[in-house]
């Protein structure tokens, strides 16, 4: 992680407390504005405009770097077989509940 200098805490923050970024159905997703209001109401939190547009910034930095890493893609293949995956899960599914 880069040195922040005077605004180290908003890392520790993000990694910390709200998250680098939240899961969506397209895979990782960057936080947004509704996110980082729903956090500071339940932390009680107060953040500064600067504060929060910057955690957003980390997020949307966070998640591109992650899209474009080798991680990514041996991760999350762009084709995956949905029948042979569905059935794979139900075969599991069924030999729990017998």
């Amino acid at each position: 992680m880069p040195d922040g200098g005077q605004y180290l805490y908003l890392f520790e923050l993000i990694n910390y407390n709200v998250g680098m970024c939240k899961v969506g159905a397209n895979g990782l997703e960057s936080i947004g504005w509704p996110d980082l209001e729903s956090w500071s109401n339940v932390s009680g939190y107060d953040l500064q405009p600067f504060e929060a547009k910057l955690m957003i910034d980390i997020s949307n930095a966070y998640v591109n770097k992650f899209r474009n890493s080798n991680f990514s893609k041996d991760a999350f293949p762009e084709f995956i077989d949905i029948e042979k995956a569905r059935a794979r899960t139900n075969a599991k599914v069924k030999s729990i509940l017998r």
